[in-house]
């Protein structure tokens, strides 16, 4: 899986009917009870949205985006209960049992200067870190008000909705749909508006023809066989003349006007829905699919709000006043719990050209490699083998795919195959067919029910792609290659399924894990991941890499490590 983080552009802490600014500060302190105060951050999608229309990401059922934010849980405690039972910390409780709402902010907001939540009694005029403007509880900006004050109108619907038992646990909410409408192309809104309106024009007009016509032809019917009734009747038989005509005239007519007006309706109803559908359904379709694509895909974002529930923020203490406070660390702290919002999506290239086997789904990658560099193509290639076409998919950057069934009754086991890759167009040129080769296994090789049949071959290890205390700056992409050697052979290396790499950090004695065990991808001929750096902040990172094989797991711990050492911007 690919992990990308994005971190906060701004973020403040606003108290309730205050003008104080927190923008600063390394804690928001959110409070409930004789107190109350909302946490609000921005962070840009930009970067996302470049990866995705890159192709570095394609989203799917497996994208994700999850905001995480520390909680501090280091209030300085007393060393006594209150007689509720409850932690005091500082002159503020532990929250215990509460939700958590996330909101979206609705109009542009200033970070601001300040720091302390209260004046210090020690504090000196040329001291800034108490502050009192905006943003606050009140203003957005100098020149405009929060509408309504605190940002975010009591009773909205919240994007996400987290519940706290203990208090200390920390803030991982899925906001993975509203993110993604964020990053959407509002050319997605008007092609479907387009597409819509036609259709829903075209049905109009036939259904409206039709209708018009059979009542048309009914009418028309009816009239005429009343006053031919009513004309050719003599005197004595005018009475038997217009009843004969009337029913006569209405029943022609209306059979007739039916008949004709179905054909008609329908013929004219086509004719005039299609060409009225057309035009209305475009000029309706791009006006609609303008609106509704920009909307979707390019709304107004200004941020988010972090908030207890209503009902928390409203809670009140019949044995007198109290607060409740909960610390989380904001953009501003110094240590590595930094807040973001973390997307991970799926790019694990598993290629199986070397390892085809009969009897199970393969996949078989074509790599798009121009002037060194993994390029998408203009549009997504061709591939057929053995005369059938196969449905191409992209996986990530310059990377495409097939899933192939080695069918055992097509396929012959240890027999060369090739998959043709055509339609391969860049910059509007067409390039030449590419032939690539792959040699079916036989699925005895794959499927075996024999306890006995285990390697026991112990493999070595190596990476390569970034050295040992390597020091990075951040931006870096690399690849670091996983080789796992054969015993008692100089360069004959193996590739598996089940390769994995883990990446952490340390802060004093304790690990901090960035990623779990995530699978590495398989090629030809090694195992692999690659690092992009542009979102790890400056630190030490260390990589663990485990690998299963033979029925047995082997760990090896800290096998690289280096270092991250500045921001390239």
């Amino acid at each position: 899986m690919g992990i990308y983080r994005t971190y906060f552009d701004k973020n403040n802490t606003i108290v309730k009917n205050s003008d104080v600014n927190t923008g600063r500060n390394q804690v928001s302190e959110l409070y409930f009870g004789s107190s109350k105060s909302r946490f609000l951050f921005y962070c840009s999608f930009d970067e996302i949205k470049a990866l995705v229309n890159s192709k570095v990401i394609n989203i799917d059922g497996d994208t994700r985006h999850i905001l995480k934010i520390k909680n501090t849980s280091n209030f300085d405690i007393k060393d006594f209960l209150s007689t509720s039972n409850n932690l005091l910390f500082g002159e503020n409780y532990r929250p215990t049992s509460f939700d958590l709402e996330l909101h979206e902010i609705k109009q542009f907001w200033d970070e601001g200067t300040g720091y302390d939540f209260m004046p210090s009694p020690t504090s000196i005029p040329e001291n800034k870190d108490y502050a009192l403007e905006p943003s606050n509880w009140l203003k957005a900006t100098n020149v405009s008000d929060f509408s309504p004050s605190g940002a975010v109108q009591v009773g909205s619907q919240p994007i996400a909705t987290q519940h706290f038992d203990w208090g200390n646990e920390d803030i991982e909410m899925d906001i993975t749909n509203y993110v993604n409408s964020l990053i959407n192309s509002p050319i997605t809104g008007i092609t479907t508006g387009i597409t819509y309106s036609i259709i829903t024009g075209i049905t109009t007009g036939i259904t409206t023809g039709i209708t018009y016509d059979i009542t048309t032809g009914t009418t028309t019917g009816s009239t005429t066989g009343t006053t031919t009734g009513s004309t050719t009747g003599t005197t004595t038989g005018i009475t038997t003349g217009i009843t004969t005509g009337v029913t006569t005239g209405i029943t022609t007519g209306i059979t007739t006007g039916i008949t004709t007006g179905i054909t008609t309706g329908i013929t004219t109803g086509v004719t005039t829905g299609i060409t009225t559908g057309i035009t209305t359904g475009i000029t309706t379709g791009i006006t609609t699919g303008i609106t509704t694509g920009i909307t979707t895909g390019t709304t107004t974002y200004y941020g988010f709000c972090l908030k207890y529930s209503d009902d928390i923020e409203n809670l009140t203490f019949p044995d007198g006043p109290k607060t409740f406070a909960l610390g989380l660390f904001t953009r501003h702290t110094q240590t590595f719990f930094e807040p973001f919002i973390e997307t991970r999506y799926n790019d694990h290239i598993e290629d199986d050209r070397v390892t085809f086997y009969l009897g199970k789904n393969n996949n078989l990658f074509f790599y798009s490699v121009i002037d060194g560099k993994l390029t998408n193509l203009d549009q997504i290639p061709s591939c057929t083998i053995n005369g059938v076409n196969y449905e191409v998919r992209q996986k990530t950057k310059g990377v495409y795919y097939v899933v192939v069934y080695g069918d055992e009754n097509t396929y012959t086991s240890y027999t060369e195959y090739n998959d043709f890759w055509s339609n391969i167009f860049y910059n509007g040129k067409e390039r030449p067919t590419v032939k690539l080769r792959f040699v079916p296994i036989d699925a005895d090789q794959y499927f075996n029910f024999n306890i006995d049949a285990l390697d026991d071959t112990r493999y070595g290890i190596s990476l390569s792609g970034i050295k040992r205390e390597e020091k990075l700056s951040q931006g870096e992409v690399r690849k670091v290659n996983i080789l796992l050697r054969k015993p008692y052979t100089v360069s004959e290396y193996y590739t598996s399924n089940t390769v994995y790499y883990k990446l952490y950090v340390k802060q004093g004695p304790a690990v901090i894990y960035i990623t779990d065990w995530e699978i590495a991808n398989k090629a030809m001929n090694n195992n692999y991941f690659t690092l992009d750096t542009t979102w790890m902040v400056p630190q030490e990172y260390f990589v663990d890499i485990k690998v299963e094989t033979n029925g047995e797991t082997l760990l090896f711990d800290s096998e690289l490590n280096f270092h991250i050492v500045n921001r390239v911007k």
